[in-house]
């Protein structure tokens, strides 16, 4: 019945079930012509400040949702749904456990031995590289069990194949509740790599894994305490491809980037920032240690 009832509120409205008794019903209830209505105001409000091909962009995608609503449970994906910037957690403690990497080889004076030997600028730095993703990858997929498991384990898999619709009208993604799941912890997945590329470029480069973590932990928690002020604009637009931000999947924000005539949403703009600092920060790493000069 919320769900129903917050259909008929105007955009920024909340009236809850209060507004059902009130509603003229002489020409049927109009459900779904009063979702469009309601996103299509969404679009048009002037503090969003959409461009034209951006209103078009999420018109397409919500076109695609799938009408009648199939209505159903859904608590336990809805908890997971809410709770994924908790992952920021289990993403520091791979950094904490891979910033010796290279650093640590400096802090106990066996860079020189290392840099000495015959593979210690080729071999070893690529298999120092590949047993940190893979550390990383194991140690957080384990993360990722529990934490999914536990809520579906208590509150159970119903509702992986309703549409996120159910938990607000006007989400635009055409997605189920484990397609949004699944999606966003692909891009969770991508901002690990890209931060434990960040965590090798910095163990390459500095003295001490604390130097390391001193960089590290303001780049990952800052933005935690800081609010974007709309959808819109350079400083909300940085603020959502930020680590602590991107892990949240913002369904329901209508948050787009525009490259000329080209728009895209968050999910896709992260998926792609991500992969490409993954690119970046790998050969540098290996960069970093290959030219590390030895103490005398």
């Amino acid at each position: 019945m919320n769900t129903i009832a917050a259909n008929y509120d105007a955009p920024g409205e909340n009236t809850g079930l209060k507004k059902l008794p009130d509603l003229d019903m002489t020409n049927g209830a109009g459900f779904y012509q009063t979702r469009e209505e309601k996103i299509e105001a969404l679009l048009n409000m002037p503090s969003r400040k959409l461009s034209d091909a951006q209103k078009t962009y999420w018109s397409n995608m919500n076109s695609k949702v799938d009408t009648p609503l199939q209505y159903g449970y859904y608590g336990g994906w809805e908890i997971i749904i809410s709770s994924f910037e908790l992952f920021m957690f289990a993403l520091l403690c791979v950094c904490i456990v891979i910033a010796p990497v290279f650093s640590g080889e400096y802090q106990t004076g066996t860079d020189a031995v290392i840099l000495a030997g015959k593979y210690g600028k080729t071999k070893l730095i690529t298999a120092k590289i590949i047993s940190s993703f893979l550390f990383g990858l194991i140690a957080f997929t384990l993360h990722v069990l529990i934490a999914c498991g536990l809520p579906l384990a208590a509150f159970g898999m119903d509702g992986w194949n309703l549409p996120l619709q159910i938990a607000g009208t006007t989400i635009p993604y055409p997605f189920t509740f484990m397609q949004a799941v699944l999606i966003n912890l692909g891009v969770i997945y991508l901002i690990l790599f890209a931060m434990i590329g960040l965590t090798l470029v910095l163990s390459a480069n500095m003295k001490s894994p604390y130097v390391v973590l001193i960089v590290l932990v303001p780049v990952l928690f800052i933005p935690m305490f800081l609010t974007p002020n709309g959808t819109t604009g350079l400083y909300n637009l940085i603020l959502f491809l930020l680590p602590y931000r991107a892990t949240m999947p913002e369904i329901s924000k209508y948050i787009s980037y525009q490259f000329g005539g080209f728009v895209m949403d968050a999910l896709a703009v992260r998926a792609i920032v991500y992969t490409i600092l993954t690119a970046v920060f790998i050969p540098l790493s290996r960069l970093g240690f290959k030219k590390h000069q030895v103490s005398a």
